[in-house]
């Protein structure tokens, strides 16, 4: 079969590799659809991966030698920390990662736990399906923002940054019934100060952060989402801000899992959301080389850039 193999960094390139060789509880998945996440480009360019040679992605969707059309939550828990003991998998301490630390989703092929597979209905298409990963962690922050307002859903909220995470952060927010839904471009645009209920911060960098703690109303919520492309510094007087307003700061990393990717599921199979208008560019997978290379040197504008596999 084919894959695209990190070998080092900066060394990345579609390779004949072996068929993947199934362990205990792991079944094959023949992917049919894999997105390149944001994070893929540091880990490609930068970085590197935890193991290398690594076939990498970790947003994809396929079909079982069964004929079950799948998504594929890559987050492989240990189920035996004390986080999973809790039923809180994404915190697992001890985990493994598709496309990270083991081969993943930029391949025709690739082996996954039956546990991380979660059935596809009819209305919702492959390509939506590799989406869900981001989709799910867009859930999973609002979720956990709300979860602060208790049954009384927020008027308002903000989402920093235009990225996939932002974007899908934005439609869940409008599909729940948020009032009102902004999403600044703070780079350039003023940021009213005590303007919302929730700021989501979908960048990871100091000066986003700093927007969203001004842009919070008194009694407010600011989600962190963006993952860090640096040391994130605190100044004092957004440390003042956080006090003074009495704001609650709270973190998310990835989704709980089955339960925010059925939220997906269910509203993308209702017509509700439609991740595929992310999708920018689309490559074969003897091309999608040139998809991590656009988003490395930014060459042109771009969302989410997808790799289609032929049936």
């Amino acid at each position: 079969m084919r894959g695209l193999v990190l070998k080092n960094i900066g060394d990345i390139d579609v390779a004949d590799l072996p068929e993947p060789e199934l362990s205990d509880g792991e079944v094959e998945v023949t992917v049919r659809a894999c997105g390149i996440c944001g994070s893929d480009i540091p880990r490609t360019y930068d970085t590197g991966a935890h193991i290398m040679p690594l076939v990498i992605g970790h947003e994809f969707s396929g079909v079982t030698a069964d004929g079950r059309r799948v998504g594929v939550f890559p987050l492989i828990p240990c189920e035996k920390c004390e986080m999973c003991r809790a039923g809180h998998f994404e915190l697992c301490r001890h985990y493994d990662y598709l496309g990270s630390r083991c081969d993943g989703g930029f391949a025709e092929k690739v082996a996954v736990p039956e546990k991380n597979l979660i059935d596809l209905p009819d209305e919702v298409n492959f390509e939506q399906a590799a989406m869900l990963e981001p989709m799910a962690v867009a859930v999973h922050a609002m979720r956990r923002a709300f979860a602060v307002y208790g049954d009384d859903l927020p008027e308002s909220a903000a989402v920093i940054g235009t990225g996939t995470i932002g974007h899908l952060v934005r439609m869940f927010l409008e599909d729940a019934g948020v009032t009102e839904v902004s999403q600044p471009d703070t780079r350039r645009e003023d940021v009213p100060e005590h303007a919302c209920d929730m700021v989501f911060e979908c960048v990871g960098k100091s000066e986003t952060y700093e927007a969203a703690l001004r842009m919070a109303r008194p009694l407010g919520v600011v989600m962190l989402v963006g993952n860090p492309h640096s040391d994130m510094t605190a100044k004092r007087e957004d440390y003042w801000q956080i006090l003074r307003q009495e704001l609650t700061v709270l973190g998310t990393w990835n989704s709980t899992f089955p339960d925010d990717w059925k939220y997906a599921i269910e509203r993308v199979a209702a017509g509700r959301i439609h991740p595929e208008g992310l999708i920018t560019h689309r490559f074969g997978l003897s091309g999608i080389k040139s998809g991590f290379e656009m988003m490395r040197d930014k060459s042109e504008k771009y969302i989410k850039v997808m790799c289609t596999m032929s049936s």
